[in-house]
């Protein structure tokens, strides 16, 4: 499986704040990667399973000033798994264990802008008034994680 998206934003005008205008015209949009891809290899014989995914998401600005953002992050994923015969006689039908590992690399990384700004650093308006600061937040992404999980179906 292969995947990618490539995306071209611009903002068409100035924002108005605090009696100004913010010079915002031509900046790139908030929360708009530029590009993000994905590969993913899957291996499933009926009994054996098992995927490897990467991920790639390209930076991210958090405000309309285009003054922060977050960087490009890659990510590794992968899933192994077993199907066992169903049963019966239990009446389990298809169990299956699955062990899933997030994040294979450990890396520390934000992952999304949870809530953009107009500026993070004091703006001069294009009328002149000096715009106030404002932080954005943002999502911190899981560290490693491994989940260990059994499904049957009755």
């Amino acid at each position: 499986y292969v995947s990618m998206e490539l995306m071209k934003t611009r903002i068409d005008s100035d924002i108005p704040v605090a009696g100004d205008y913010l010079p915002t015209t031509g900046k790139e949009a908030v929360k708009a990667p530029k590009m993000q891809a994905a590969l993913a290899v899957d291996y499933d014989d009926g009994t054996f399973f098992g995927n490897l995914g990467i991920k790639y998401v390209g930076k991210q600005y958090a405000t309309l000033m285009n003054d922060q953002k977050i960087p490009s992050y890659t990510t590794v994923d992968a899933a192994v798994g077993y199907r066992f015969a169903s049963n019966p006689t239990y009446g389990f039908k298809k169990p299956e264990l699955r062990l899933n590992l997030l994040n294979l690399g450990n890396r520390k990384y934000l992952s999304g802008v949870n809530s953009s700004t107009t500026n993070a650093v004091a703006t001069r308006g294009v009328n002149g008034t000096l715009i106030a600061a404002s932080q954005p937040t943002y999502v911190v992404a899981n560290t490693f994680a491994a989940m260990l999980t059994f499904s049957v179906g009755f």
